[in-house]
């Protein structure tokens, strides 16, 4: 039987792109219920005077070349994000005062679906464990306080992107997490797949995978459909 359902979420999703340059279905389960929930990458760097449009994207938006911040957009975009059935934003991030740092505080402020960091600096290099450990210090006292931040078992989510990894980098976060985790929140931590991942001796709480060029990927806490 055809899944009505996905159809209709793709076609919201690509109505409000590219806020949503991926369709991902992500089913982080927690580990009593064992319920999947529907999430997206979403990014909010756009601003007035066409910043971050330009060169240009793939898609055009219904909305045209909004400002991520703009209070009408961001009520759109929940709007539809609601039809949808989409539990929580995966929100690109790339650190204290970028403007993707700015457009979260304030789409916190707004009634909206749940949301969450993507951690982006990890896939263009390895932040040394101190600076990985300040930043999540600033994420727990910045954000995942706020009663619209995602959580799984009560414990504020994170995602983190990667690049060409290795367990060095499973064991640099899962240190990180656990040493913040005795003064402030311990993160349910997400990290992305890389090759002989799943035999690390550092595991975080689960993997994802971001790759928009297959279809779908499956694993244990995660499934993504693109």
């Amino acid at each position: 039987m055809e899944d009505n359902s996905f159809h209709v979420t793709r076609r919201i999703v690509l109505a409000i792109a590219p806020l949503l340059l991926l369709l991902l279905i992500i089913a982080c389960s927690s580990v009593r219920a064992q319920t999947p929930t529907l999430g997206v990458f979403s990014y909010s760097w756009f601003g007035p005077n066409e910043q971050g449009w330009l060169p240009g994207t793939h898609f055009q938006p219904v909305l045209g070349h909004y400002d991520s911040r703009d209070n009408a957009v961001i009520q759109q975009h929940t709007d539809w994000l609601r039809t949808a059935g989409v539990v929580f934003e995966v929100e690109s991030w790339w650190g204290r005062g970028t403007v993707t740092d700015t457009a979260i505080k304030h789409i916190l402020t707004r009634d909206v679906v749940k949301q969450t960091i993507y951690y982006e600096h990890e896939g263009y290099g390895n932040p040394p464990l101190l600076i990985v450990l300040n930043d999540l210090v600033y994420i727990d006292r910045t954000f995942a306080g706020d009663p619209d931040f995602y959580r799984i078992d009560g414990r504020p989510v994170l995602f983190v992107y990667g690049g060409a990894e290795s367990c060095e980098m499973t064991q640099r976060w899962v240190r990180a997490r656990d040493a913040w985790a005795t003064r402030g929140a311990n993160f349910y931590l997400v990290l992305k797949v890389f090759p002989g991942y799943a035999s690390c001796a550092y595991q975080p709480d689960a993997f994802h995978q971001y790759g928009p060029a297959v279809n779908r990927h499956d694993f244990p806490q995660a499934r993504t459909i693109s």
